[in-house]
């Protein structure tokens, strides 16, 4: 990634491994983030010729107020559904409160900030009946300074004095020629002070075409400056590195990236890779990873399943809501979809959180037991 973010474009054959003979042909763009809305012209362009998103709205999901109840003389169970078109993403279940504080983030890739809407709905978890939504035309995001709105008070469409707090934020998408990332960063002293630590990982990714988030998922995408990220391009570099520096033996093990953020509170998981699962009766598994937060046992969280997998490489980020870590763990199964075990359980670790330093990534790999 580092190559293409210094040369802008590249066009490459690559030879394909694990088979006598093929090469597959890959044309690579960087794309960088921009706050100017006069770029939206070129990447309207763009998104017409190879179908690529032209912006990305990043949404802060703070809290709602003053929900009203699913049922009369009870305080909803409540969770946020935020949709544009049919991507579609869902917070964390908070219970037994009309006013919960989500402090989530969201990011959506965007079509036309110009003509396409945010919908927020709001839901109760026990009766799945909607309690109040809204809907907030991106053009008025695109219009403001920065094209940012921060704490924004919005009104829920109830008769009631229900409001959800969040913060918008749009970026086009620019493509970024030889040599300009480097440029930049030289234009910017002043960011580069207050991130003294900032690394190459922590440089805007390379964004795909399209994104879809499923329950408990999280998509990999980051915005330079953001405390919470943990980067794409890391992530996809490690997630390399694990199929080729992974255990020799067979023993089954999984290699994750965790990182809490004690100012967001926030437990940041990465599923990056499996090896070494077993075949049974001949048949290869389709593996899958499922995690929560123990004692209470939070919301799961799981991956997609990999066809015919004993090595599967998932490179998928998931948020944990934490106060703090102390006696928490991570309990990380994996199991296989296909259930033609006695169990679908094919291995689990337990992974204590106490000692995970604020704010520091760790990438490891750990041992699964049955």
């Amino acid at each position: 990634m580092s190559l293409v973010r210094r040369e802008g474009t590249i066009d490459i054959w690559l030879e394909l491994e694990d088979v006598r003979k093929g090469q597959i042909h890959l044309k690579l763009t960087w794309l960088g983030f921009s706050e100017n809305p006069a770029v939206l012209k070129e990447a309207m362009e763009l998104s017409q010729n190879y179908g690529v998103a032209t912006s990305l709205l990043t949404i802060r999901l703070d809290s709602a107020k003053n929900l009203p109840p699913a049922k009369e003389g009870h305080k909803p169970d409540p969770y946020a559904i935020l949709s544009i078109g049919k991507k579609q993403q869902e917070s964390v279940t908070l219970e037994k409160t009309d006013s919960p504080v989500y402090e989530e983030t969201f990011h959506f890739l965007v079509n036309n900030p110009l003509t396409d809407t945010l919908i927020v709905k709001m839901m109760d978890r026990k009766s799945s009946a909607e309690i109040g939504s809204l809907k907030q035309s991106l053009d008025t995001v695109f219009a403001r300074p920065s094209m940012t709105m921060e704490k924004q008070s919005l009104i829920l469409n109830v008769r009631s004095e229900a409001r959800v707090v969040m913060d918008m934020r749009l970026r086009i998408l620019q493509v970024k020629g030889k040599g300009e990332w480097e440029a930049e960063q030289e234009e910017e002293p002043k960011e580069e002070e207050n991130n003294p630590k900032q690394t190459e990982a922590e440089a805007e990714p390379l964004l795909p075409a399209t994104s879809t988030q499923h329950e408990g998922s999280s998509e990999t995408i980051s915005l330079s400056g953001e405390e919470d990220r943990v980067e794409e391009t890391k992530t996809t570099e490690l997630a390399t590195s694990a199929l080729k520096t992974g255990p020799s033996d067979n023993e089954m093990k999984i290699r994750l990236t965790i990182r809490y953020s004690a100012q967001t509170q926030m437990l940041v998981v990465v599923v990056i890779t499996v090896n070494g699962l077993p075949i049974y009766k001949d048949e290869l598994p389709d593996p899958y990873v499922k995690m929560y937060i123990l004692p209470e046992k939070s919301k799961k969280h799981k991956t997609e399943a990999q066809k015919d997998q004993t090595d599967p490489v998932y490179d998928e980020r998931f948020d944990f809501p934490l106060l703090d870590l102390h006696g928490k763990t991570l309990h990380v199964q994996v199991c296989d979809k296909k259930f033609m075990r006695k169990s679908p359980n094919m291995g689990q670790a337990f992974i204590p959180l106490d000692d995970l330093h604020t704010g520091n990534a760790i990438t490891n790999w750990y041992p699964l037991v049955q």
